[in-house]
């Protein structure tokens, strides 16, 4: 995902519906480049849930994200 909007909430949402890599504009072609290049070196794993299918969710529990759970609770997924 490519965006100007790097407010917690947003990378938090855009990771819990199944975004591969967020980038904050602007972006360099250097990082765009490295970017597209892991996610097609190194797709996450497809993951079935209900109506959901979609690159495995990330864990949002460790390092940076240890205190987005209130965030995360907040969501609405519209599949």
């Amino acid at each position: 995902m490519l965006t100007g909007h790097g407010e917690k909430a947003r990378v938090v949402e855009a990771v819990c519906l199944g975004v591969n890599e967020f980038l904050l504009k602007p972006v360099s072609t250097k990082a765009l480049r490295d970017r597209l290049t892991a996610v097609l070196c190194h797709p996450r794993p497809m993951v079935s849930s209900g109506s959901y299918y979609g690159p495995a969710p990330r864990k949002l529990g460790t390092g940076i994200w240890s205190d987005a759970d209130d965030a995360v609770a907040s969501l609405v997924v519209v599949p």
